[in-house]
């Protein structure tokens, strides 16, 4: 199953969204013992996904970065491994975790890929 970031596929996309929840500050007075929790409202943490996605050439890797880095602060949707789709997702930013070549790739999104780029993304669920 073919996985997606905004318009861009991917063989696959490792990493989960967190979500929207409930956010708590604990507080405490001085002369009272123990801890309280001050609901502050619901928050959404930062999440990390990690991508692979096999190119026509060595050469692509450069242009294709530059492609996911002019994602950056747009909102997009995301579909999983799982085609589990989160809509409305900010991209934060993009970075390289290695770009290599292949030399007889097989089984990826092309039929005969000739480099492999694996990428760390940052993205805030909204």
């Amino acid at each position: 199953m073919t996985s997606y970031i905004g318009n861009f596929s991917f063989i696959t996309i490792k990493g989960e969204i967190n979500t929207l929840g409930t956010s708590l500050s604990p507080f405490s007075r001085p002369g009272i013992d123990g801890v309280g929790f001050q609901d502050i409202g619901e928050r959404v943490e930062e999440s990390t996904l990690n991508t692979t996605v096999d190119l026509a050439t060595p050469g692509a890797v450069d242009s294709t970065l530059l492609a996911y880095r002019r994602l950056r602060g747009t909102f997009v949707n995301i579909t999983n491994d799982r085609n589990v789709t989160y809509t409305n997702v900010l991209i934060l930013g993009v970075s390289v975790l290695s770009a290599r070549p292949l030399s007889m790739g097989r089984g990826g999104l092309l039929a005969d890929p000739a480099a492999l780029l694996t990428c760390s993304w940052r993205v805030q669920a909204t």
